[in-house]
């Protein structure tokens, strides 16, 4: 996935509208938050999707004309970092999908000319994910859907010299979700 993705809005009934997303696994938000500011300022995305933010739930940071929907970090054995956020425009007609499980996620509903479920996930890497567990959360949410996040899965489908774990459950869920990866197999995996 990268920083800066757009999506466009169709419908045949209204003019065509770009929705620009933005994300990114910060990995701290606290000390890249003036990076993240910056980022906006420049491109002015209308959602921006963060996760390893590593902030608990006393500790969120907000950004001007943006509504947050933030899940706080929960560290454990294997993972000491984790935490997302979605930021929507506070322009934009919005809200919150409440999901009951445990899993790094945040959906929202958006409604422009359309109305598009972003759903934004973190899966921390060597952890076990749960396939039927995601499947059944993504195939009960509204569509159309945009699925958009950190995975930590690595596969030679989008391009990766090895495919672990995390990437045959992606692999998984994009075969039996109907999803259809927006990444490009030359696309960069990281971005410093």
């Amino acid at each position: 996935m990268d920083k800066n993705s757009k999506a466009k809005n169709n419908n045949s009934n209204s003019t065509e509208e770009e929705i620009k997303i933005l994300q990114w696994n910060i990995r701290g938000i606290q000390s890249n938050f003036l990076e993240l500011q910056v980022l906006v300022a420049e491109q002015q995305p209308q959602i921006i999707c963060l996760q390893e933010t590593k902030l608990n739930a006393n500790k969120q940071k907000d950004i001007k004309q943006y509504v947050n929907y933030s899940k706080a970090a929960e560290p454990s054995q294997t993972n000491s970092a984790g935490g997302i956020t979605t930021y929507i425009n506070n322009t934009i007609t919005q809200s919150e999908i409440k999901i009951n499980q445990n899993l790094n996620i945040i959906v929202t509903k958006i409604t422009t000319n359309k109305t598009i479920t972003i759903c934004n996930m973190y899966l921390p890497p060597n952890t076990l994910t749960r396939t039927e567990e995601i499947l059944k959360i993504l195939n009960d949410l509204p569509k159309p859907l945009i699925l958009i996040g950190d995975f930590n899965g690595h596969s030679h489908l989008w391009g990766n010299k090895r495919t672990n774990l995390q990437g045959k459950c992606i692999e998984e869920i994009i075969t039996q979700g109907d999803i259809h990866p927006i990444n490009k197999a030359y696309w960069p995996h990281t971005f410093s």
